[in-house]
């Protein structure tokens, strides 16, 4: 006896799923060149599906088809990820809205090889014209788009174009304070974004006030004096010196190295290695004195900082 249309379909359907689920298992195990030929079996099954009935199958393909070009770039193959990116725009014509997660998701991955392939103009068009998208569903001046807002700052930054990135982050933060109050943890990454966004501007007195805001916010997350919030200070004492306030930047360097003091003693790594970062920059002999302050001998009576404080953070 001959298997229905139906019968057929259902059959189909099982045998996508059980590929799927195979890709996603060898992919958990790092099995990664199992996991492609499983995602491109799966994609081959519903594809069959697709070419029968052009609309129960769509939104499988295009899951598929996304999560794919996410595991190639999950293995860094961007270029590989392009031409789904492309095909999941296709399908979803008419089919998609802004609103969609799956749409978005696509656009940014889409900007993202853009970006890589150094076509710029192609990528900022992608990241603003999605913004606009969103703009036009949800509003201007909701949580829903601030996500894609981040997303288009970020872009700028690395671009070097800080103006449009400040006045992003700006809307972002301006958006997050009135739904989330002006000292919560929801709006700490964007008050750390615009700490580095002044930073690069050098546009210090922003940038330090951007930094107090994170140390407070850090400081009620974690407790007063926490490790994440001395890293804050360090940053801080980082930017004094950059800007030429040593005074306040001796201020800082006596917190963060008492600190660490305590925590991990006064001949651990976090303050042995801060003392030599200062060392090296200054031609200084800095001694520390564990429950007092930080003695600064050098005949010029002149008090600096390390350039970077990445390498002398301990988190």
């Amino acid at each position: 006896m001959a298997l229905t249309k139906v019968q057929i379909d259902s059959v189909r359907l099982d045998a996508y799923f059980t590929i799927l689920g195979l890709a996603r298992q060898y992919k958990e195990e790092g099995l990664f060149s199992q996991a492609e030929d499983f995602y491109q079996q799966t994609i081959a099954v519903v594809r069959n599906l697709f070419a029968i009935d052009r609309e129960q199958p769509r939104s499988f393909l295009i899951e598929t088809l996304s999560e794919l070009a996410s595991f190639y770039v999950f293995q860094g193959k961007d270029e590989r990820s392009q031409p789904l990116w492309l095909e999941i725009l296709k399908l979803g014509e008419g089919f998609f809205k802004a609103s969609d997660s799956l749409h978005t998701e696509t656009v940014l991955g889409l900007a993202s090889v853009k970006e890589k392939q150094g076509k710029y103009k192609e990528a900022e068009d992608l990241y603003t014209n999605l913004l606009h998208s969103q703009e036009t569903e949800f509003g201007a001046e909701v949580l829903e788009i601030c996500p894609v807002i981040k997303k288009t700052a970020s872009f700028y930054f690395r671009q070097r174009n800080y103006s449009q990135a400040e006045a992003l982050y700006l809307r972002v933060l301006a958006i997050e304070e009135y739904h989330f109050g002006t000292c919560s943890v929801q709006i700490n990454d964007t008050v750390g974004a615009l700490f580095h966004v002044f930073l690069k501007q050098k546009k210090w007195r922003l940038a330090e006030y951007m930094m107090d805001r994170q140390k407070d916010i850090l400081n009620i997350l974690h407790g007063e004096g926490s490790l994440c919030a001395i890293s804050c200070e360090l940053r801080l004492a980082e930017l004094f010196w950059q800007s030429g306030q040593t005074e306040k930047a001796m201020r800082s360097y006596e917190v963060v190295l008492h600190t660490y003091a305590k925590m991990f003693g006064d001949r651990s790594k976090p303050v042995v290695l801060l003392k030599n970062k200062v060392n090296l920059l200054t031609n200084s002999v800095i001694s520390f004195v564990p429950e007092q302050s930080v003695v600064v001998n050098d005949k010029r009576n002149q008090v600096f900082v390390p350039q970077s404080s990445s390498a002398i953070i301990v988190v």
